[in-house]
């Protein structure tokens, strides 16, 4: 064991959740060592620096929504620069009730964007219990385009793959160019 890591609002007790899912951030703090992102539900993750700086903490503000279930992260703006993407397996997706989401911020902590499922079913869906970035080459497939990153998440009994935020930009897809 190198070191061990705790909640920073944890004191001795370890948080329940903490740790139950884990990113590696490229260096944000200029000291040329990778950052760590780590899910904490039920309401919360934090990015640690390797420089020793405090975390920053990404919270929901509820404990209900299961906020931290997953993170990873994704350059859904295409800016070159990935952003944190924590899923909440209960939170309410529009009107339904706890069918889930994800919820995208900044690596500064500023909330950007929120998926859900458009047809999702109350109290079991789960949306976001699984969540990656997948790289999608539209130049493989037809000659034109760089490469850019397509969040996908995992529900109960469902993927969905995430080619075109609402009112974001052109779907990167050849075909639908």
């Amino acid at each position: 064991l190198i070191k061990e890591l705790r909640a920073p609002d944890a004191g001795v007790q370890a948080v329940s959740g903490f740790g139950t899912s884990l990113a590696v951030v490229p260096d944000q703090d200029g000291d040329m060592l990778s950052e760590l992102l780590v899910g904490a539900p039920p309401d919360r993750a934090y990015l640690y620096y390797s420089g020793g700086a405090a975390p920053l903490v990404f919270n929901k503000g509820d404990t209900l929504t299961e906020f931290g279930q997953r993170v990873a992260l994704v350059d859904i703006d295409r800016d070159g620069a990935p952003e944190v993407a924590i899923s909440a397996l209960q939170a309410n997706a529009g009107k339904t009730m706890r069918a889930g989401a994800v919820f995208f911020y900044k690596l500064n902590g500023t909330r950007v964007a929120e998926l859900f499922d458009s047809n999702p079913v109350a109290n079991k869906e789960c949306f976001g219990i699984g969540l990656a970035d997948m790289e999608f080459h539209p130049n493989r497939d037809c000659g034109k385009g760089a490469p850019v990153h397509v969040p996908v998440v995992g529900a109960d009994k469902g993927v969905f793959a995430f080619f075109r935020f609402a009112g974001g930009g052109s779907d990167p897809r050849c075909f639908a160019q």
